[in-house]
């Protein structure tokens, strides 16, 4: 019972090279057959009409390559500008506070006496009389 089954492994095994083989001849001439249509496709990608043809195709993309980069070169110039403005109105701002604070320092009563003593002016110390008008 063995020596049958052994047999028949062994004619299996001879039977899976035999078609291993096969197989592999018919590969080579595939890659054969596939290696002359690329042959036959590049000769026919590189002939003079072709590129005639396909010129304005690479013209389109020139130009849109060209687009692409001045508008990437247009949005950093903006971002830049941006960034400056903005710096800019930092500082406006900050100045705005200081002078604001300023002002708000020597609008107050007892400076703007010292200010005044200067010139000789005082502060009154008698309030102001109203005047009223009978039409």
């Amino acid at each position: 019972m063995n020596k049958i089954r052994d047999n028949e492994v062994i004619e299996q095994v001879q039977i899976n090279k035999i078609e291993s083989t096969e197989s592999s001849s018919t590969n080579s001439e595939k890659k054969q057959n596939d290696s002359s249509a690329n042959n036959a496709w590049l000769n026919q990608a590189l002939s003079k009409e072709s590129a005639v043809r396909i010129l304005p195709f690479l013209l389109y993309l020139t130009v849109l390559g060209m687009l692409y980069i001045a508008n990437k070169h247009y949005a950093e110039k903006n971002i830049r500008q941006i960034e400056k403005i903005n710096k800019e109105l930092k500082e406006l701002k900050w100045e705005h506070m200081t002078t604001k604070h300023e002002l708000m320092f020597k609008s107050k009563q007892t400076e703007l006496a010292k200010s005044t003593a200067e010139f000789g002016l005082k502060e009154a110390v008698v309030p102001p009389i109203k005047i009223v008008v009978n039409k």
